[in-house]
């Protein structure tokens, strides 16, 4: 076999009819997908192109490296992930069982299997869809999943040096997906999705044109724009906010705050602060210094300790998902031991909360919850592109939450601090010269419980980071070449 393209899920929808549309066009296909070859009855299927594995099992990277050495492939002409397992319904009603399947075949798998295979592949392709950035609260774990996905192709591309990335957006398609997700839909408006096969040629086309970010559809194109209208960096006092204040929350003396990664930086600063303003303080950190309640939020069994431990207490009015850490370098060279903690202490763990206390019914009738996400969702980040993408797939996630409930309900603020002086900080940093220009952490947390106040539901702290988020939501390519350039290049040094 000469280079052959890599398609996951490629036993039914979309997946199937992309390996059909290659094989009939003279292509090789190496076919992954999650049924034994025995239950496949096409005659495409053979064990010469057909890998048969779990992509939610974390070995499964592994049996699709020992299957392509044992057909002696050494080269891809490209991979493509398709898998994508969606679930719909209201928020409470999804199990913790199912947001960690949804995370691990959508973000997870990709990202070991985009790693693994690196060196040994011409492109790599991400097939998304139209909900990354749109607020879904019907599928939000599913749209924060695929709002990672974008993010981490945005930061592999400015790294640069690798295989040519690309993101390729689709909408609602006629297939197997959306019963399978639980969505029930009437003949009258499955009939008016595209087909599965108009889908794949659409994908093949763009896989052969090498367009670095194309949409399916006139009408999903305007439902794209529309939500990159959304993601606008609004921010207070300038002339371009508009519409994105809601009934703010009083401070007074008695109300219940939560507060993630408590123990430093950031999440001490929000502790000292929401203590100064009458809040009663539940902070959670990996030690007591500086938290009420020790947790190991990178695992689930420690969510699930803190949900119990929080049930027991008064109902919550501010819970505020602060706690997270990084991996920096080239993406290629971050073992999964470092990147993993990643997506599970920035993502999954504040969608597991989340999920638990509204479950438990411990969020305050018309509380707030705040998402801290991070500049990098506007601007990417080579050299820690995990990183950014759970910080846009928390901001995914915070944006379908929102639209979940009205404000009389539960009030949401997304944060997308710049450079923040702090220990986690100066870590990660390719640069600490100029340290002393980065907001003070008790001034972000300030700015955050104003904001919550106000009942705002973004807030980009400080005009120098609202400038960069300005410049990142209209001139992704620029931005990514200067962090690239200010961030990367010294990392690599």
């Amino acid at each position: 076999m000469s280079e052959p393209w890599l398609i996951t899920g490629a036993t039914d929808g979309v997946g199937l009819a992309l390996a059909r549309h290659c094989l009939a066009n003279g292509q090789e296909v190496i076919m992954v997908g999650r049924k034994a070859l025995a239950e496949l009855n096409e005659e495409m299927f053979t064990a010469r192109n057909y890998c048969q594995t779990d992509l939610s099992e974390e070995e499964s990277t592994e049996k699709i490296i020992a299957y392509l050495e044992a057909q002696k492939v050494t080269r891809l002409r490209g991979v493509i992930h398709n898998a994508g397992i969606g679930w719909v319904g209201e928020l409470a009603e999804q199990s913790a069982e199912n947001v960690e399947m949804l995370t691990a075949v959508n973000l997870l798998a990709p990202v070991r299997l985009t790693q693994a295979l690196w060196g040994r592949t011409q492109r790599v392709i991400f097939i998304s869809s139209i909900v990354a950035d749109f607020p879904s609260p019907r599928y939000a774990v599913y749209a924060a999943t695929k709002g990672a996905l974008d993010a981490l192709a945005r930061s592999l591309r400015a790294e640069g040096g690798g295989p040519h990335i690309q993101t390729l957006h689709l909408g609602a398609v006629r297939s197997g997906f959306h019963a399978k997700a639980g969505m029930t839909l009437d003949d009258s408006v499955r009939d008016k999705f595209p087909s599965a096969e108009m889908a794949a040629r659409w994908i093949a086309g763009k896989m052969e044109a090498g367009d670095l970010q194309s949409t399916m559809g006139l009408k999903n194109r305007m439902i794209r724009g529309l939500s990159w209208l959304l993601q606008a960096p609004i921010s207070r006092g300038l002339p371009w906010r508009f519409g994105e204040k809601q009934a703010g929350m009083s401070a007074s003396p008695g109300k219940h705050a939560v507060v993630t990664g408590s123990s430093q930086g950031i999440g001490a600063a929000v502790v000292e602060v929401l203590k100064l303003r009458g809040y009663t303080v539940t902070g959670v950190d990996l030690s007591l210094q500086g938290a009420e309640v020790t947790a190991d939020l990178s695992r689930a069994d420690g969510v699930s300790k803190f949900i119990e431990t929080l049930a027991a207490l008064p109902p919550i009015d501010l819970l505020i998902h602060n706690a997270g850490i990084n991996a920096t370098g080239a993406f290629a060279g971050i073992e999964e031991e470092k990147w993993l903690p990643v997506v599970r202490v920035n993502l999954l763990a504040p969608m597991l909360l989340t999920l638990g206390l509204l479950q438990r019914k411990r969020l305050a009738k018309g509380g707030t919850v705040v998402c801290i996400s991070s500049l990098s969702h506007y601007s990417g980040y080579p050299g820690a592109s995990v990183y950014a993408a759970t910080k846009s797939g928390l901001a995914a996630y915070a944006s379908s939450l929102r639209a979940a409930f009205r404000p009389e309900s539960l009030r949401v603020l997304s944060v997308f601090p710049g450079p923040t002086r702090t220990a986690h900080a100066r870590e990660h940093s390719p640069d600490n010269s100029k340290e002393h220009r980065r907001m003070d952490p008790v001034e972000l947390a300030e700015r955050i419980l104003r904001a919550v106040e106000r009942g705002r539901v973004r807030l980009v702290p400080g005009i120098g980071n609202q400038l960069s988020a300005w410049l990142g939501w209209m001139a992704p390519g620029m931005m990514s070449a200067l962090v690239r350039k200010l961030l990367f290049k010294k990392l690599q040094k």
